[in-house]
């Protein structure tokens, strides 16, 4: 006979429970025999085997006087009821115990019962001695209607914060923010939903200023992530502090990558949607808390619906991004190392390092202060305009972390940034913030860097300015002296950028240097006495300052916003708050201007910036450029390294970008929630020579403008824009046909592509929409799509599959009009005839679209591009003429 388990009777007002629970392994499942002897065993016999923190309950129970009928069992915390459940699962070793057909068992997803009384349980949770009671005497499972408690099993390890977050509702413990506890937990709920835009609350109760991270699951799936960044004035009313707590998610903001696990549980979810509350789950990223969905929160078919299409088209996306992604690694010159050979262009992107507490922040903002406190706080001013800034992929990051800068730097060299040149701080020999570039000399990461010494006041409105200025720049002979001593030991790194052996210096307000000529004249002495053959001063075009010649330095370099124009467009912005003082300025003008601008007779380094909006920092008073997107920052990038490429000597070819991670002034290329990784992929494929190639035909044309009011640059700008966002609608696998959008036509001037012709090349057309060609003269209407086929052979060049390949319409007007082609194909009866190497990949098919062609007849040729040079296209021609109607 097996042992027995002895209960204890608890009265149902006390919070606490007496059990013997000696022997309770054995006990629970007996081995051999029989539950005989019922008649003289306690009322009832059973364990709780599982209880876990999101609510699941599993064990066993039964009446030793009536072993088949179901217990109700009722699980308080402290004195209040939490929930109630019935036995009824089957049980095989307990039932051949008792030798009855009984279903003791029990499994549940426990969830708190709509009566419950939420305040009084979360009250007594955060009562002084049930902060430091065991879980053992804060749950209590009871048999209903008796004074009988089951035993819990050892092996159920919770705490007191799993309680709190498995009870945790809106309504919240009346009081202050100091009732909240100070070790740490997550407090919140889903509580709307509408059209599928979920909402709720969640506050950390350790910290309830700071962001909390939320993982949106559908069943098992992942949909997205997003963050308690929203106003909810009931909160904060009911916490007695003006606490951001709200969240939103809509179907927009589902994480691309993570959707084919979803596809199957939204099609499931649409048939039955009555049971959607219940797949939905939010998590608290990096925890195993999860947020109560409230019983208000349902959905309609049509509300799923939602999400599946939006699924669906973002899947289509993310495939695309993967075969184009390697079309760009391939083409890019970036692929193995950021920087390869000297002829490259070189991207290298400005780099702040306040991303950590140091004691002078502390001191003038407050304890544990960093520039992530600005980001945090922003909100938005008017319609469209993305604040706050949230990052993804790195997190609210701290730079005392070797591994961060480690994962910025694998990035970064992952799409194509070259360099970091990260902002040097020195105030009369006192130095802030250069243990991140310390780091990547002891380390030698393998990444170049250089330095731009940020030689300004510290101030607090952040501008340099003379007014409250919390750290001052002192500029004297003696103390610019010092600061070349201090920054030569970082020349000697080979990672430092430099000339033909000279070291590159930015300096970022080069008219603040004492004698700045006599200055730079000193510095490049000691330079050349430390072994170097000489030193290049760069002056940053800030402050309205453009010509180095005035100030002894050997070139300039761009530093946008200073010196970009654009009108400014308040009055044309959307629902702006009547209390913003700063200035909304259009983004994609800028980068018209910036396309078109006219090069200087001295050496200047372009600089184009993905974004930017300082109202983190400055608030009502920051400027915004607005209507900035990755596909515009691509046209504007594309052109400045294509200018690079044909302007600047070999091994001076850098462009740099402001900047990596300036999120306090909204100029980032690290992933965020709204972006990701696409301003990233906005370099690689800046730095293609496909891009780089069509920037071409926007360089002549945007020198080509004469009036100031002319929108051609503009125009230009847009166009290649709308290529690049064609790009995203290409199809999943990189070795298929187009399943998406046609590859639009972009207009180009005659001439401004400079065609060369191999003789014996030879270009053949085999279909048209999939029919073969038996008539030359084809006549199309623009509205339009047309599918081609065919081959192509340039003798002498290397056609591999990386090889950019585009189709040309060449008329008999001003413009000619091309297209990229994406989709190559190994053709083995090519290869065969003309005895090619395998890798040479020569047949082709793509889709195109007519819209922006007009009407006429044109010639269709084939354009065949280099690898190593802009300069080098090779022009095939076909025997097809196309007659737009």
């Amino acid at each position: 006979m097996s042992s027995r388990i002895e209960f204890t009777d608890a009265m149902v007002d006390q919070p606490t429970v007496e059990h013997e629970i000696a022997d309770l392994e054995s006990s629970i499942v007996p081995t051999t025999g029989k539950l005989d002897n019922l008649s003289e065993a306690p009322a009832y016999r059973g364990v709780v085997d599982i209880f876990t923190a999101e609510g699941r309950v599993d064990g066993w129970c039964l009446s030793t006087s009536d072993p088949t009928t179901p217990v109700s069992i009722e699980i308080y915390i402290g004195p209040f009821k939490f929930a109630e459940f019935m036995t009824g699962k089957k049980r095989a070793d307990i039932a051949e115990a008792v030798g009855l057909p009984v279903v003791p068992g029990f499994s549940n997803e426990i969830e708190q019962q709509n009566h419950a009384d939420t305040e009084g349980i979360l009250h007594f949770l955060c009562e002084p001695k049930s902060l430091a009671a065991p879980f053992t005497e804060l749950v209590l499972f009871r048999i209903k209607n008796s004074r009988v408690a089951l035993p819990m099993s050892p092996r159920i390890k919770l705490s007191r914060d799993d309680l709190f977050n498995l009870v945790s509702k809106p309504q919240i413990i009346k009081g202050s923010l100091d009732a909240l506890d100070s070790k740490g937990g997550f407090r919140g709920a889903v509580d709307r939903q509408s059209q599928g835009v979920i909402s709720g609350w969640c506050v950390n109760t350790g910290n309830p200023d700071f962001p909390v991270e939320l993982e949106i699951y559908l069943k098992d799936a992942l949909l997205g992530v997003t963050t308690n960044s929203e106003p909810r004035k009931d909160v904060s009313e009911l916490l007695k502090g003006p606490v951001k707590s709200g969240f939103v998610f809509k179907p927009e903001d589902m994480t691309a990558t993570t959707l084919a696990g979803a596809m199957k549980v939204l099609s499931e979810a649409i048939e039955a949607p009555g049971k959607a509350a219940q797949m939905l789950s939010i998590k608290v990223r990096g925890t195993n808390c999860h947020l109560p969905v409230l019983p208000t929160v349902t959905f309609t078919a049509a509300d799923l619906k939602r999400y599946y299409d939006e699924a669906t088209a973002k899947l289509g996306s993310v495939a695309s991004n993967q075969r184009i992604g390697l079309v760009e690694e391939l083409m890019s010159p970036t692929k193995s190392r950021a920087v390869t050979t000297p002829d490259d262009v070189k991207l290298v992107a400005f780099y702040l390092p306040q991303f950590h507490p140091f004691s002078e922040n502390n001191e003038w903002w407050g304890e544990g202060f960093t520039e992530w406190t600005n980001v945090t706080t922003a909100r938005a001013y008017f319609e469209g305009h993305d604040q706050p800034r949230i990052p993804s992929d790195l997190g609210y990051y701290d730079l005392r972390l070797d591994q961060i800068q480690e994962k910025q730097i694998d990035l970064a060299r992952r799409y194509g940034v070259s360099a970091f040149c990260y902002y040097y701080y020195s105030f009369s020999g006192t130095k802030l913030m250069t243990f991140p570039i310390d780091r990547h000399v002891e380390k030698n990461y393998d990444m170049d860097f250089c330095l731009c010494w940020a030689n300004e006041n510290w101030s607090r409105r952040w501008d340099g300015s003379e007014s409250d200025v919390l750290m001052s720049q002192t500029h004297t002979e003696l103390d610019d002296l010092a600061f070349i001593d201090n920054v030569i030991p970082y020349f000697s790194s080979e990672k430092y950028i430099k000339f033909d052996g000279a070291p590159l210096l930015l300096v970022y307000r080069i008219s603040l240097l004492a004698k700045p000529a006599q200055t730079i004249e000193n510095w490049k002495r000691k330079v050349r006495a430390a072994g170097f053959p000489d030193l290049h001063v760069c002056m940053a075009e800030s402050f309205g300052l453009t010509d180095p010649n005035e100030f002894g330095a050997d070139s300039t370099c761009q530093f946008p916003p200073h010196g970009v124009s654009a009108r400014e467009i308040n009055t044309t912005v959307a629902n702006i708050d009547k209390g913003f003082e700063g200035k909304i300025y259009d983004y994609i003008e800028v980068a018209a201007n910036e396309v078109r601008r006219p090069d200087p007779a001295h050496t200047r380094f372009r600089c184009a910036m993905p974004s930017w909006d300082n109202t983190s920092r400055k608030g009502k008073a920051g400027n915004v450029f607005h209507n900035a997107s990755p596909e515009v920052f691509e046209a504007w990038l594309s052109v400045l390294c294509a200018k690079a490429k044909r302007d600047l000597p070999s091994g001076k070819r850098l462009v740099f970008v402001n900047a990596w991670n300036e999120w306090g002034e909204g100029a980032y290329l690290e992933p965020d929630r709204l972006n990701g990784h696409r301003n990233l992929k906005a370099v690689r494929a800046a730095l293609t020579t496909s891009n780089m190639l069509l920037s071409e035909s926007l360089i002549a044309q945007a020198e080509g403008a004469t009036e100031p009011e002319d929108q051609n640059a503009m125009q230009l700008v847009a166009t290649l824009a709308s290529v690049n966002r064609r790009l995203l609608q290409f199809a999943t696998d990189y070795s298929s046909l187009p399943t998406g959008g046609p590859s639009p036509f972009v207009p180009i001037p005659k001439g401004s592509i400079r065609l060369q012709k191999v003789e014996n090349s030879f270009c053949n057309v085999d279909s048209l929409n999939g029919r073969r060609v038996t008539n030359h003269e084809v006549t199309i209407v623009r509205g339009q799509k047309l599918g081609v086929s065919g081959w192509v052979r340039v003798p002498g060049v290397n056609l591999i599959e990386s090889l950019p390949v585009f189709v040309r319409l060449s008329g008999s007007g001003d413009h000619a009009f091309i297209a990229s082609i994406y989709d190559r194909e190994t053709r083995q009866d090519v290869q065969a005839y003309y005895s090619d190497p395998n890798d040479h990949v020569h047949g082709f098919r793509c889709s195109l679209d007519f819209f922006s062609v007009a009407p006429g007849i044109y010639h269709v040729e084939i354009l065949v591009g280099s690898l190593g040079d802009t300069n080098a296209v090779y022009v095939v021609p076909t025997k097809i003429m196309l007659i737009i109607a």
